[in-house]
């Protein structure tokens, strides 16, 4: 047997990845319901 990882294992994997390159980054959410986008830390984030 072969083990497989889904679409949402390799999502998690590029994002603890880039939690690991890049620990004070800053990541930009867009929240639809005020038309704002708000600035918030990678490992907040994730």
């Amino acid at each position: 047997m072969i083990p497989t990882i889904g679409a949402s294992g390799a999502i998690a994997g590029v994002m603890d990845a880039y939690l690991f390159l890049y620990p004070r980054a800053l990541t930009l959410v867009p929240l639809v319901v005020i038309l704002q986008v708000l600035s918030v830390p990678a490992p907040l984030f994730l």
